[in-house]
């Protein structure tokens, strides 16, 4: 089964948006809130933290792309930041996360 982060606009049928305005999409801007980097770990800190507290919009959108992963065996995130680092790398580790932690 796999992940792949991929460049908006994409044309396969199989990918899910995760870019603005996106359920799971980053709040935090590159620039306003530091470097590529450090907006991806804030988004990292605050992904990890709506799923401790089980953010009942935030785990409906996982899970559903969880079961998408499931069904298809694969799963395309896509982001207009693809293919440079990204919150749907993020995204796609909390979704592997998810997978190993729970049964099928």
């Amino acid at each position: 089964m796999t992940i792949q982060v991929v460049a908006a606009p994409y044309r396969g049928l199989d990918g899910y948006f995760i870019g603005r305005p996106s359920v799971l999409a980053s709040p935090f801007n590159i620039g306003l809130h530091g470097k590529r980097t450090a907006v991806i770990e804030k988004y990292r800190i605050w992904l990890w933290e709506q799923i401790k507290k089980e953010d009942p919009i935030i785990m409906a959108e996982l899970n559903r792309l969880l079961e998408l992963w499931r069904g298809e065996g694969r799963l395309s995130l896509v982001c207009f930041c693809a293919p440079s680092p990204c919150h749907g790398d993020v995204i796609a580790s909390a979704l592997r996360w998810l997978a190993e932690k729970e049964p099928n």
